[in-house]
């Protein structure tokens, strides 16, 4: 009788596990889908914002991206810490050819307070009377949630993949 009774069981949790797997297939998105897409969509425009100002050379809009304590790491440099520091490198970059730079998010990783964003990016460098030039690299940005609810950059690392060169 004990034999059959756990058979029976077996059978019985075999059965509802294949019936919620395929119910679950069906069922509409939940609340963790909902949020990601919501951060999805915040990061997006963020990297939108960030662009913008980058693409525009305008290093105080840029900074504001960053958090206060944010950290940014140039290919093949030291890093650049706080938000002064960063401006400041910004503006340096932006004195030389016009830049304008492209990103193509590929991943985002979220927990409660951050979220890890890798992805590539492509820099246009327009030398004056020279050809334009075209640089290639991976980056990874850790956002961190503000009081506010915004997502700023607490650090982000870029690496060159392929330096520039004459854009054919």
């Amino acid at each position: 009788m004990l034999k059959q009774l756990k058979r029976t069981s077996y059978k019985l949790a075999l059965s509802l596990l294949f019936v919620f797997s395929v119910m679950g297939l069906h069922m509409p998105a939940n609340a963790d889908d909902h949020m990601n897409a919501e951060l999805e969509a915040h990061i997006a425009a963020q990297n939108d914002k960030f662009l913008s100002s980058f693409n525009k050379a305008n290093a105080a809009a840029v900074t504001e991206m960053y958090a206060y304590d944010g950290k940014f790491i140039p290919n093949g440099s030291e890093a650049v810490m706080g938000k002064e520091a960063i401006e400041s490198f910004m503006k340096g970059m932006f004195q030389g050819p016009k830049l304008n730079l492209a990103l193509n998010s590929h991943n985002l990783i979220k927990d409660e307070r951050t979220a890890v964003e890798t992805g590539t990016w492509t820099m246009t460098i327009q030398p004056k009377d020279q050809p334009v030039l075209q640089e290639t690299g991976n980056y990874t940005v850790v956002w961190e949630k503000q009081p506010s609810g915004d997502y700023l950059m607490k650090v982000d690392m870029i690496n060159v993949i392929k330096p520039a060169e004459p854009v054919q």
